[in-house]
């Protein structure tokens, strides 16, 4: 409820106060707009062999362009104040907080499973967990393992 103030000229008056942006609505809308910028920048990196018509930049362009449009269209909504409403059937409570300890237990979970994936070979699919990869050396000096031909 607005609280009410006195005016210039005497009178109470009531005021509103100003609308409230979402921040995690408002987080969302960026990080979508930011990964459109990188995926229409990336595109550019992208080898476009010589005389071909249509290469293999079109469908990232297009996805490129998709994305920023529709972030571009969620960050007017938000800044509009337009938010979804929460159906009957949902069975949240807005004002609950986050099980970290869970969240971690997943978390782990998957970096459990993903250094111990092996393939039927008994080769690793992903690349290990650890820093150093067996097979692999870096030389002293931090270059390539490969000669220069000095």
């Amino acid at each position: 409820m607005p609280a009410p103030t006195t005016g210039a000229s005497g009178r109470t008056e009531r005021t509103r106060s100003a609308p409230r942006v979402p921040l995690g609505e408002l987080v969302f809308a960026l990080l979508m707009l930011a990964l459109g910028v990188f995926a229409l920048a990336g595109v550019f990196g992208i080898h476009v062999p010589v005389g071909a018509t249509v290469g293999p930049t079109v469908f990232p362009i297009f996805v490129s362009v998709v994305l920023l449009g529709s972030a571009v269209a969620v960050l007017i909504g938000v800044l509009r104040g337009q938010r979804a409403d929460l159906e009957d059937s949902e069975d949240i409570d807005p004002d609950a907080k986050t099980d970290w300890l869970t969240l971690a237990k997943i978390v782990g979970a998957l970096l459990a499973h993903r250094c111990s994936s092996t393939s039927s070979a008994g080769r690793r699919r992903l690349p290990r967990c650890s820093a150093s990869s067996p097979g692999r050396s870096v030389p002293a000096g931090g270059g390539s393992a490969s000669s220069s031909g000095s």
